[in-house]
């Protein structure tokens, strides 16, 4: 079986890990810091990077991606890679953070925190709908029950939802 790129990043954006975006960042913390802060104020190319991953780190959920383990995930060497994902994440976070001296990811960015404010309650609850519509699927699938088709229509509902929601295809 072969892991398609489309699908996988798809994925990683619905439950909110967004990892393909941020995955290796982290490695900063390993550079010399006085140097990415001057970088980060002397060169524009590395600050409209930092920018857009710490943009992209803003739009990270954790709480979201690990509801998708708890709920989801019945082998717990999945889940501790879903944990191990996290701690990434949290890693990454700090060290762009070191970079940016910023008190949280986009934190300068008024336009961006709005907004994440308005839509994550909205989102957040087509989450929680669609990990019970999964988790109610797979259900039926693993007992050989039919699918009820009302969940196969919450699921793609939520699909688009969340898509729509975070504002891209995926």
């Amino acid at each position: 079986a072969s892991l398609r790129a489309i699908p996988w990043i798809f994925s990683w954006s619905q439950n909110r890990n967004n990892c393909p975006a941020w995955l290796g960042v982290k490695n900063l913390a390993q550079l010399d810091q006085a140097i990415l802060q001057d970088m980060y104020a002397n060169w524009g190319w590395f600050k409209t990077n930092i920018d857009l991953i710490e943009t992209l780190l803003a739009r990270t959920e954790p709480h979201i991606a690990a509801l998708y383990d708890r709920e989801l995930v019945a082998d717990p060497k999945l889940r501790e890679l879903g944990s191990d994902l996290r701690s990434r994440l949290d890693a990454t976070i700090h060290a762009l953070l070191d970079v940016t001296k910023r008190p949280y990811p986009a934190s300068d960015n008024f336009l961006l925190q709005r907004a994440l404010t308005l839509r994550n309650p909205y989102v957040d609850v087509l989450n929680l709908i669609q990990v019970k519509a999964l988790k109610s699927r797979r259900s039926a699938e693993q007992n050989g029950k039919p699918v009820d088709p009302d969940i196969t229509h919450a699921l793609l509902v939520t699909i688009n939802g969340i898509a729509a929601g975070l504002r891209n295809s995926g």
